[in-house]
Order: structure tokens, then sequence, then C-alpha cells
């Protein structure tokens, strides 16, 4: 899979997960790919970004996000 290749190459230890049927891109009017959505232990969304995000984003974020 080239996602699991991606993953691979750049050392990504974070989890990632695909909307392959598209419910979850119907569900929240998503329109841009990719869109990054961090969601906290209580469900409660804590960030979003549509479009190419960083990898210094994501660890800012996953860090505010887990606390």
């Amino acid at each position: 899979m080239v996602v699991d290749d991606f993953i691979a190459r750049h050392g990504l230890r974070y989890p990632f997960l695909l909307d392959i049927d598209g419910t979850v891109s119907q569900n929240y009017d998503i329109y841009t790919t990719p869109t990054t959505y961090f969601v906290d232990p209580d469900g409660v969304i804590a960030g979003i970004l549509p479009g190419v995000v960083s990898q210094n984003w994501i660890e800012r974020n996953l860090a505010a996000v887990m606390g």
C-alpha cells in the first residue's frame, strides 16, 4: 500500500486512519484531501488542518492533545 510505504520511508510513528469508502468524509463535510483532525481522549476535536501538514505541525498539535 502506498500509505504504508510513505509512513515507513519517513519514519512516522503515529497512527493513520484512512477513509477508504468516503463515509467519514461525507459525515464531516470534508472536501479537501488530506484533512487532518486531532481528537483528544474525550472525543473532542482539538485541531483541524485541511491540506498538507508538516511533521512539526503534527508534533505540536499531538503534544497539545496528549497533554
